[in-house]
């Protein structure tokens, strides 16, 4: 269905941030189609765990690499190493919420969400891969599983407010900007139900809270991965014409 936009009413007057968006679009380009071949051997790596009836976690895994015989050794070391790249997935979610940030400074203030909500969030998609990683590889004491689980609630509190105000912000815009934003909010409320069933799923057996987490959480990733790049460039494309040609009605 095509759209008629008025979209040069709500970009402001800098021209900076259309070409950091231009810009950002291409590396998003380059960055999305790895995360996506990292979910999959991910999802393929908790399979294989999940059916030779093995945990998912790091430290089993090198646990079976030091033990097991030369012909289990390549197994156990795949899962190992598709784990751990997995964690670095949270890298990826950063230079999403800072795409939306170049994104939000090509627009007037109205149609901005706050400021400090989007820095949050992108320096704690930083913060947990980094707390992911470390807790794969090393032994935590129960006050530091204390700190990490009440940051981890904050954050999905304000993941939660973030993506709700981004849909409803960008929801006037052109087509692509409310398309993003409602890919977004989708991702989140998708990951948030995801964690509450794999909690319940974890506490009926550890196969069927691995499969939860590793296998459709993954799901859920391809399809942020797999739209999210498409989504920008598009609208990126929309405001550099509309800022081209602003004299002109753009249809999408």
């Amino acid at each position: 269905m095509n759209m008629e936009t008025n979209l040069i009413e709500q970009l402001n007057d800098s021209a900076e941030g259309y070409k950091k968006q231009l810009n950002v679009a291409k590396i998003l380009g380059k960055i999305l189609p790895v995360a996506q071949w990292v979910t999959y051997g991910t999802i393929l790596a908790a399979l294989v765990c999940i059916f030779s009836g093995d945990s998912c976690s790091v430290s089993s895994l090198v646990d079976g690499i030091e033990h097991a015989h030369n012909k289990g050794i390549f197994g156990a070391l795949f899962c190992l190493v598709c784990f751990l790249l997995n964690d670095l997935i949270q890298f990826v979610n950063f230079y999403i919420i800072h795409a939306i940030e170049v994104s939000l400074s090509t627009l007037k203030p109205e149609y901005q969400v706050s400021g400090s909500m989007t820095t949050f969030l992108k320096w704690g998609y930083l913060v947990l891969g980094v707390l992911n990683i470390i807790c794969e590889i090393a032994e935590i004491g129960d006050e530091a599983v204390l700190i990490l689980a009440l940051f981890y609630i904050a954050f999905i509190i304000i993941q939660v407010i973030w993506a709700r105000r981004l849909s409803q912000k960008w929801s006037n815009l052109s087509s692509w900007h409310k398309k993003t934003a409602d890919l977004l909010r989708n991702y989140v409320y998708l990951g948030l139900g995801c964690m509450v069933i794999a909690i319940i799923a974890g506490a009926i057996s550890e196969p069927a809270g691995d499969f939860v987490t590793y296998v459709i959480s993954g799901g859920i990733d391809l399809y942020l991965f797999y739209l999210f790049g498409t989504y920008y460039k598009e609208m990126a494309n929309v405001c550099a014409y509309v800022k081209r040609n602003p004299n002109k009605t753009t249809t999408e």
